[in-house]
């Protein structure tokens, strides 16, 4: 996993997290004021009686996290909020021109170090997972607290003196007698045991101070007896070790605190109960007590850590108070009935706090999976099929039925695949049955898949797996946002577009950052937006009128919520656009978005550029200038979209897409574009002749990888061979270019062609430029798994050891049903010869995945065998 991926997933998780810490939060203070509403109810009952309430509450507080994490994990109540990654990668352009908005990289492939390189960041960027590292320090800290107090009592036992005098034997045996405790016991004291306590469940040990029993009357040793005893009998350092867990998960919530001093407060009064209930003369105990309270200030530190709990000088003589006060009218006992009537209340109030809806727990762990990244492939496959059993088909096909809710099919539903993509080809109509065939899945088996129609609510799936022909999928039309668009003066706002996204999602591989639904207000302003159960970020934008947005929008499956949007004066982004050598305006250059066509502004001659009634918060523009091949402007929100240029490599990116925090009365920003690299020539065959439909990429010198990360600036040659390719400088970096015979993902006749390494300057312009493919080496052999069984249909591929050629490039195949592989088109010289997982840096490969092969044109080398599935150890 890249360093990237790591924050991604820690950031998400973290976001997750402290959202369920927010719920639970709530939760838990609600069951709290309900048994502290209990407790009063019933404070003229013994202490005893009061703290199992106390006790049972703080016990059970783990178990809130348990249930709601697969119930309300994604429930945010409705906050402005941004609802997306901390980290959004910038937009990688494929060949034939969609995008994908990965916030984790998309490709397999890593470096040495498990890292892309692609992308800079610095951890600031990852707000939630700085959150949950706060909330895990301030956890850990009152653990090792807790440990450490733990630590004082073992070195305590274990350098004791254990008590033989049998006067103390005698009467503790006489106490556990009375008690009804059938467990043993030790008496043990030391020096450095500031004041007596019992530790221990099922071998508890009473620890007392060196000499303290000696100053005791027969008296006061049996209450002590009887006292410690209580303690035995009764759990408390059991439940004192859970209790002091508890109050370290939950150590940012002060009823919690609060909680934790009633279960050690009342402990210490039921024990004192006990004391009075089987003594003759309490004030000999009360008196004891005052002397132990006089002595507080004697190493109360230590003490407190051992016990876990604050013991102030206050809290014993607030024992000697009650005591006082009690003069036997304490009800000692409760009836059944109303011990019956009090734990249904408490009952109905845990279930009360932790219930949710049968559809959002569906939902929550369905997006817990996926955003935060527990699993590597979530599997989110729709499991419901005619005949109740899978059918499969061709793996890149899919196949099933769309029916609304009474059964009926449904013609005309859209489905589809990879939703974030900007070019038509993976979609389809249902017919009048309601069927459905998704045809070319070629990208990998597991697709986002999503199925919409006009007047009913859309399914998304995520992870669907290909290969699967009667799937049924239902659409309902009961959940949905209504209400009016209304302008600031409170008039209807006709023919408004209303946006909501549901994402960020993870796909396979990708992380899709906005998924959205959409709909129009009608002449009175009203509208209704059919959606699925999820949380969304809702965006209204009319430009003249005013724009709104409402985030942490949730709503539950076959709900319905009304939900009137008034606008707002929006913002006006302001930009003046400048030549970043010769400092002069720039006119044309365009800002837009993709997925809002309605936002778009082009700088006029004097580099000016506005767009108005734009919404607060952030926003990411795509930008796009003819001639200019690089962009960055000092106010841009992340830190790789300033001017930035890599220590490491000297490469400087800045050529992807601007984000800007949108405020209202922002100032106007700077942005600087580079003048790009023209580069135009020619493709040839061994033979000197053009080729047609090859195409021409960039690769970055000695990476073996694109100067981007993807294909981006990859062009086609012409019907004469001929192209003209616009670049970024590449400054004090090089690299090369690379032809092919074919498209993204095609192989025809011949092995790829290099040119040297050059360096260039921005607005250079190299002419005449001549590329020649090379007569392809071929490579068969064999993939197997780690206990040397065949491996079908498993990626293997070339990669030269020069490190010239761009991977998006390098000649791919897969292995057959018994594992065989031929491998074709590979330039001659020396080879990596992979099987995937593939590396960058295939000197790292683990062990067997990658052998090193010198092939000569035209040459077939045999009987190769690698081992697949190798992670790096």
């Amino acid at each position: 996993m890249t360093s990237t991926q790591i924050f991604s997933v820690l950031d998400a998780f973290g976001y997750h997290t402290i959202r369920l810490l927010i719920s639970v939060a709530w939760q838990s203070s609600l069951l709290i004021a309900a048994v502290a509403l209990i407790v009063f109810m019933l404070r003229r009952q013994s202490a005893a009686v009061r703290h199992v309430f106390w006790a049972v509450l703080l016990c059970s507080l783990p178990v809130i996290p348990l249930l709601v994490w697969t119930t309300s994990i994604l429930k945010t109540p409705k906050a402005e909020i941004t609802i997306i990654p901390a980290y959004t990668a910038p937009s990688m352009r494929q060949p034939d021109g969609f995008v994908i908005e990965p916030s984790i990289s998309t490709g397999a492939e890593t470096d040495k170090n498990g890292s892309t390189g692609t992308f800079p960041f610095k951890p600031g960027d990852y707000p939630w997972a700085l959150g949950l590292a706060i909330y895990a320090l301030g956890a850990v800290f009152f653990l090792v607290w807790m440990a450490i107090g733990r630590l004082c009592i073992w070195r305590w036992k274990r350098t004791g003196v254990v008590l033989t005098d049998r006067r103390v034997i005698d009467t503790f045996l006489t106490a556990r007698e009375r008690l009804g405790i059938r467990r043993g016991f030790t008496v043990i004291e030391n020096p450095e045991v500031p004041a007596p306590l019992t530790a221990g469940t099922f071998h508890p040990v009473v620890l007392v101070p060196a000499g303290f029993t000696d100053g005791l009357t027969d008296e006061e040793l049996s209450a002590l007896a009887v006292h410690e005893l209580t303690h035995v009998k009764r759990n408390d350092a059991l439940v004192f070790s859970v209790v002091s867990v508890v109050r370290a998960l939950f150590f940012f919530h002060p009823l919690v605190w609060l909680a934790t001093d009633q279960v050690v407060v009342l402990a210490e009064h039921a024990c004192d109960e006990a004391v009075l209930d089987s003594v003759s003369e309490p004030f000999v105990y009360i008196e004891m007590l005052v002397g132990l309270a006089s002595n507080r200030s004697r190493r109360r530190f230590v003490t407190e850590m051992a016990a876990g709990f604050v013991i102030s000088k206050h809290a014993f003589l607030r024992r000697v108070e009650v005591m006082l006060s009690d003069k036997g009218k304490r009800i000692r006992s409760l009836s059944r009935g109303f011990l019956a009537g009090t734990v249904i209340v408490a009952v109905l109030s845990v279930m009360v706090t932790c219930a949710l809806p049968i559809g959002e727990k569906k939902q929550a762990g369905k997006q817990a999976a996926q955003v935060c990244g527990f699993m590597n492939e979530p599997d989110d496959t729709i499991t419901e099929f005619i005949g109740g059993k899978a059918q499969e088909i061709d793996p890149h096909e899919l196949g099933g039925v769309v029916y609304d809710e009474s059964g009926k099919p449904l013609e005309g539903a859209l489905v589809d695949a990879w939703t974030w993509y900007t070019h038509d080809g993976h979609e389809v109509y249902t017919d009048a049955q309601g069927k459905f065939r998704l045809k070319n899945l070629s990208r990998d088996n597991r697709v986002e898949v999503r199925f919409s129609k006009e007047g009913y609510s859309p399914e998304l799936i995520i992870m669907q797996k290909t290969g699967v022909s009667n799937i049924i999928v239902r659409l309902g039309n009961k959940t949905y946002f209504e209400g009016r668009v209304l302008a600031p003066d409170g008039r209807p706002v006709p023919d408004a577009l209303i946006r909501a996204s549901q994402g960020p999602k993870r796909a396979h591989g990708v992380v899709i950052t906005s998924i959205w639904t959409e709909t129009r207000s009608g002449r009175d302003g009203r509208y209704r937006l059919y959606v699925e159960a999820d949380t969304y970020d809702i965006q209204v934008r009319v430009p003249g009128t005013g724009g709104a947005r409402l985030q942490g929008e949730v709503i539950d499956r076959n709900k319905s919520k009304n939900l009137d949007i008034t606008l707002a004066k929006g913002v006006t982004f302001r930009a003046q656009v400048v030549n970043s050598r010769s400092g002069k305006p720039v006119e044309g250059l365009r800002l837009y978005n993709w997925q809002k066509k309605d936002i778009e502004g082009i700088s006029d001659k004097n580099g000016a550029l506005e767009i108005m009634d734009m919404l607060p918060g952030p926003f990411e523009f795509n930008v796009e200038g003819k001639g200019y091949a690089r962009w960055w402007s000092e106010e841009a929100s992340k830190e790789w979209e300033r001017k930035m240029i890599s220590s490491r490599t000297g490469w400087q990116r800045n050529f992807d897409d601007l984000e800007f925090d949108l405020q209202l009365n922002m100032k106007p920003v700077t942005i600087f574009v580079e003048d790009a690299v023209t580069i135009t020539g020619r493709v040839l065959d061994p033979d000197g002749r053009p080729v047609a439909g090859a195409t021409v990429a960039p690769a970055h010198t000695g990476s073996g990888n694109s100067i981007t990360g993807d294909t981006r600036y990859s062009v086609p040659t012409n019907d004469d061979g001929t192209f003209e390719m616009i670049l970024p400088a590449s400054g004090d970096t090089e690299y090369n270019l690379v032809a092919h015979d074919g498209k993204y993902t095609e192989w025809r006749t011949w092995a790829n062609g290099i040119k040297e390494p050059i360096k260039t300057q921005p607005g250079q312009v190299i002419r005449d430029v001549t590329i020649s493919l090379t007569q392809p080496a071929t490579v068969t052999g064999t993939v197997v798994d780690e206990d040397g069984k065949p491996l079908a249909h498993h990626e293997v591929r070339a990669s030269a050891t020069d490190k010239l050629e761009n991977r998006y490039y390098d000649p791919t195949t897969r292995t057959d049903d018994k594992g065989n592989f031929t491998l074709k088109y590979i330039r001659p010289g020396s080879q990596f010869i992979q099987a995937a997982p593939f590396w960058l840096s295939a000197e790292e490969a683990p062990y067997g995945s990658t052998v090193t092969l010198y092939l000569s044109a035209g040459t077939v080398k045999d009987g190769v065998q690698l081992v697949g599935n190798v992670k790096k150890k």
